[in-house]
C-alpha cells in the first residue's frame, strides 16, 4: 500500500498519537494538486467569528488564494475541484447505539467528496477539535494560533516535496518537537477549561517552571493583545486526547499524546517541562514509539495482502 493511502489509515487509528493528532491530515504527495486551490472561508454566521477570522486571514495567509464567501456561494462552488474550504465542521456519525459528534475547525477539498450536509469531504486537508463550534467565544482567541498553524503545516509539506518517502514522516515528527526547548522563551496560555480538576493555576509552577498563564478560552484575545512576550497556545482536542503547543505565527513546538486519555493531567505538564530540558532524549523516545507503531502497521498491511492474495 502506498503512503498516500496509509497516511490517511493513519489519521484514522485512534491509539497512534504522532499522526492522528491535531493540525495535519495531507500527505506530501498529494500537497501539489492542492496548493493552487482557492480556500473558500466561509462566514456569515456569527459576526465575532468572521471579524477574528478575516483579520487573521488576511494578515498572513499566503498558502494559497482565498476568498471569503456565504453559505449560498459555498453550495454553488463546492463541486468544483478548483477550491478548497475553510470552515466550522459538525460531523455527526452513528455506530451501533452511539452517536459521535465532532467538532472541528478544518480545511476540507472541495469536488465530488464534499459533503455538505456536515461541510466538509471525506478526509480534512488541516483540522483542529473544538469542544463547541456553536459558541464562538469559546474558541474565537485561539484562531489566529490554529489559522496559522494550518499554513505552517502547509509550508512545512511544501518544504517537505524533496523528501523521500522512508524519511517524511520522521521529518514530520521532528518539526513537530524538535522546537520544544525554545517553549521556555515563550508565555504557554492554558485554557483554564483545560486545567486539572482540583488544580489551581498557582499549583501548576511545582510541575511547570517556565512562563505559563491560565486564561478562560473567551479571553484569550484580549490576553494576547493586553500582555506583553511571545505566547504560545496549549491545545488540547475536544476528547483531551492529544495536546498541541503551537506559537502565534503557527509554527508547532510540542505535540504528545496525554497521558491520561479524556483528562488533562499535571503530569502532562511536567512532561513537556522535561521535554524543554532535555528535547533530544524525548524527540528519541517519540520516534522510538513511531517505529513501532510503522513496524506493526506494515506487518498488519502484509499480513492482508497475503490473505488477499496480493504480492
Amino acid at each position: 500500500m502506498n503512503k498516500i493511502i496509509w497516511i490517511l489509515v493513519l489519521s484514522l487509528i485512534p491509539s497512534f498519537s504522532l499522526l492522528a493528532q491535531e493540525g495535519g491530515r495531507l500527505s506530501y504527495e498529494q500537497y501539489p494538486s492542492f496548493k493552487g486551490d482557492t480556500l473558500l472561508i466561509l462566514t456569515g454566521k456569527d459576526e465575532a467569528y468572521d471579524k477574528v477570522m478575516a483579520s487573521t486571514i488576511q494578515s498572513s495567509w499566503k498558502a494559497t488564494p482565498y476568498r471569503f464567501v456565504n453559505e449560498k456561494e459555498l453550495y454553488k462552488l463546492a463541486n468544483s475541484e478548483a477550491y478548497s474550504m475553510l470552515v466550522l465542521d459538525k460531523t455527526t456519525k452513528t455506530r451501533g447505539r452511539s452517536t459521535i459528534r465532532r467538532k472541528h475547525l478544518s480545511i476540507f477539498p472541495c469536488g465530488r467528496s464534499a459533503d455538505l450536509t456536515n461541510y466538509g469531504g471525506k478526509y480534512a486537508v488541516s483540522q483542529f477539535s473544538l469542544y463547541d463550534v456553536e459558541n464562538s467565544s469559546s474558541f474565537i482567541g485561539k484562531l489566529p494560533f490554529l489559522v496559522n498553524s494550518m499554513q505552517s503545516y502547509l509550508t512545512f509539506l511544501d518544504t517537505a516535496k524533496s523528501l523521500m518517502e522512508d524519511t517524511y514522516e520522521t521529518t514530520l515528527l521532528n518539526w513537530k518537537s524538535s522546537q520544544v526547548s525554545s517553549l521556555k522563551n515563550h508565555i504557554l496560555v492554558i485554557p483554564s477549561d483545560n486545567l486539572p480538576k482540583g488544580t489551581s493555576a498557582a499549583d501548576l509552577k511545582s510541575v511547570y517552571p517556565f512562563p505559563y498563564k491560565v486564561v478562560k478560552s473567551s479571553e484569550i484575545g484580549k490576553f494576547q493583545q493586553m500582555e506583553k512576550g511571545s505566547k504560545a497556545l496549549f491545545h488540547m482536542d475536544a476528547r483531551k486526547r492529544y495536546i498541541t503547543i503551537i506559537l502565534e505565527d503557527g509554527q508547532v513546538l510540542y505535540t504528545m499524546e496525554a497521558s491520561s486519555p479524556g483528562d488533562f493531567s499535571s503530569k502532562d505538564l511536567k512532561a513537556i517541562a522535561k521535554a524543554i530540558e532535555k528535547p533530544a532524549a524525548e524527540n528519541t523516545s517519540l520516534k522510538s514509539r513511531f517505529d513501532r507503531f510503522n513496524r506493526k502497521l506494515n506487518k498488519s498491511i502484509d499480513d492482508k495482502n497475503k490473505k488477499s492474495g496480493k504480492n
